[in-house]
């Protein structure tokens, strides 16, 4: 089994893909984790590039509703025949938060029905996944992802398995609501509640107010504390898998033994004390088996923690230097550094993409010819027209690969 990961040159934002291809045939299965960038054409324009139209994505994950996270996601939505779809559960005070700030922002329509009713605009499978509660034992429960009838609300921590090569994905919702709370509050005393918050906003001096309570609590809480509430997903081989591997990335081969996971964080706010504890005992089962982590919330200082990272771990920043956010910070990348990680900025430009080819014993032969043809392909075709076309290439080689699955 060859596992493709990448993650897209899309600036200020996630999107980020993974597929899982049998030797000599077809893809057996495709995941998006977020689908958001500097902009929606940008997002599209990529999804474009990666996905013919109708092509099945098996799962999609949303770390959170944040503009820079999911402003593609209703395109892949008309484009791709998503099977599911893996939200975080929103509690009311969260839904009128993130209704408050699209309205500031100018992108209601869509995003509020997305967050207030998601089954209405999201046309297929939704799943939530529940906050995890640290004071609990961990989940044993297995899911697959592919076969059976799929509940609507999953625990976190949950092994969700998606092919017959015992690959997981492993979600966390970690929670943090002191924000969302406080706004409710205000809201409560304006009459405003999330039922009424949509119709409410349309009513001038109703609106004005509440822009102005969001304001207010904004005014004496880090703007990192809206990111305080974010999907982090696993993805790798289950524990105990002890098969080794060659990972691939930019041309270069690394040895992996069974690191092979990666850590998909969203915005996740990891320099909060209780948020960083809970994350690290939800994945701890785990953390031996990362080779890589996408840090949080594009290399803001506000969300970093050293305890993400070990050494050798590659690190991957999606972010748009420059900007007015000015991402990734300086002490980030100097952290990162000393720590002794690979890391990788992930820009607009597409030279800056990072794709990862991840391969068991004899299918190292598989990543090492894909990298040297691909980047000359890519020059030519849409992604998913090279694929093809390497695809054909092992079906009719002479050279024989063994299946290790």
């Amino acid at each position: 089994m060859l596992v493709q990961r990448t993650f897209h040159p899309v600036g200020q934002g996630a999107f980020y893909t993974e597929e899982h291809l049998k030797p000599r045939t077809d893809i057996e299965f495709r995941v998006v984790y977020d689908c958001g960038g500097s902009s929606g054409k940008i997002v599209k324009d990529e999804i474009d590039r990666k996905y013919r139209k109708n092509e099945q994505i098996d799962a999609v994950f949303i770390s959170h509703f944040h503009q820079d996270h999911i402003n593609g996601l209703e395109y892949l939505l008309s484009r791709c025949d998503v099977k599911k779809v893996f939200i975080p559960s929103l509690t009311d005070s969260l839904k009128a938060l993130y209704v408050a700030q699209n309205e500031l922002e100018g992108s209601a329509g869509f995003y509020n029905t997305l967050i207030l009713s998601p089954e209405e605009v999201l046309d297929t499978e939704v799943c939530t996944v529940e906050e995890f509660n640290p004071e609990e034992e961990l989940t044993e429960e297995e899911l697959s992802l592919v076969e059976g009838e799929f509940p609507k609300s999953i625990k976190s921590g949950v092994k969700l398995t998606a092919t017959t090569c015992g690959w997981v994905y492993v979600p966390f919702q970690i929670a943090n609501y002191k924000v969302a709370d406080e706004f409710m509050e205000q809201l409560n005393l304006l009459g405003v509640n999330v039922d009424n918050i949509v119709n409410k906003l349309k009513e001038k001096d109703k609106r004005q107010a509440i822009i102005r309570a969001y304001k207010e609590v904004l005014k004496f809480n880090r703007a990192s504390n809206l990111n305080a509430n974010s999907l982090c997903v696993y993805s790798g081989l289950g524990v105990g898998d002890k098969r080794g591997g060659l990972i691939s990335i930019q041309n270069k081969s690394f040895d992996i033994s069974d690191r092979c996971g990666c850590l998909y964080t969203g915005d996740f706010e990891a320099n909060n004390t209780q948020n960083l504890q809970s994350l690290l005992k939800g994945y701890l089962p785990y953390w031996d088996l990362i080779s890589t982590v996408q840090i949080p919330h594009h290399g803001s200082k506000e969300n970093y923690s050293d305890q993400l990272i070990s050494k050798d771990v590659i690190s991957l920043v999606s972010a748009e230097p420059g900007a007015k956010y000015y991402h990734p910070d300086g002490q980030v990348v100097k952290a990162l550094a000393d720590m002794g990680s690979k890391l990788h900025l992930v820009t607009l430009d597409r030279d800056t993409e990072v794709k990862q080819y991840i391969s068991y014993n004899r299918l190292r032969a598989l990543s090492s010819i894909s990298l040297r043809y691909e980047k000359v392909l890519a020059r030519m075709f849409p992604e998913y027209v090279v694929r093809t076309l390497l695809n054909s290439y092992f079906l009719f080689t002479k050279k024989t690969i063994t299946e290790n699955y």
